[in-house]
């Protein structure tokens, strides 16, 4: 299985307060950015590193060069935008796309994950968590979807055959996990305050 990891690293952050670049936040000792790179590094059947950069985030570009790790120029503008532009520069058949906001993900969700897809026979695959798990531990969830009557929330995690990239709309597996504390990500500054919390 030939698949590449890209890891979108260059919106402009946004709803962070006007903090350093968003990717370079450091959770527990560590950016969140090198501990999606350690996540992924320990997964055998992805065979590259690629981090999606922008004008927005000059710092993050350096952390990726630091780290020896390839690196492709988006807008910055718009994540879908940069990341079919990523994914069809890229040429691969199969890409794991990954937001740099993710600071508990581990190796093996990540092939959990890829197993499932593999499984699954459908063009594209996207996590999600019960939303519900999420407002719990206090974090607010402006992005819900319903299935099935059943609120969820995307977490950035999307796993595609980029061959088809150019086909419009293709059939998703949706996969739900419910262990929500791997796939917190963060958004906002409350997001952050809360993720710190839990390193504790």
């Amino acid at each position: 299985m030939n698949l590449i990891a890209l890891i979108m690293a260059g919106g402009k952050s946004s709803r962070m307060g006007g903090l350093n670049e968003k990717p370079l936040i450091k959770i527990c000792g560590k950016s969140m950015l090198e501990r999606v790179i350690e996540a992924v590094k320990g997964v055998k059947s992805v065979s590259k590193i690629v981090i999606a950069v922008s004008k927005y985030t000059p710092k993050t570009r350096e952390e990726a060069t630091r780290l020896s790790i390839e690196i492709i120029d988006t807008s910055g503008e718009d994540y879908v935008f940069d990341m079919q532009y990523a994914i069809k520069k890229l040429q691969a058949k199969y890409v794991l796309v990954l937001n740099s906001d993710l600071p508990f993900l581990n190796s093996a969700l990540i092939n959990e994950i890829i197993t499932h897809y593999m499984e699954c026979g459908k063009p594209t695959l996207m996590v999600a968590v019960p939303s519900k798990k999420l407002e719990e531990l206090g974090f607010k969830t402006s992005l819900k979807i319903t299935i099935n009557g059943y609120e969820i929330t995307p977490v950035g995690i999307n796993l595609l055959d980029g061959s088809q990239i150019d086909k419009g709309e293709l059939e998703q597996e949706v996969m739900i996990i419910n262990n929500v504390k791997p796939l917190l990500n963060i958004n906002t500054i409350e997001d952050l305050e809360l993720i710190k919390k839990i390193c504790f």
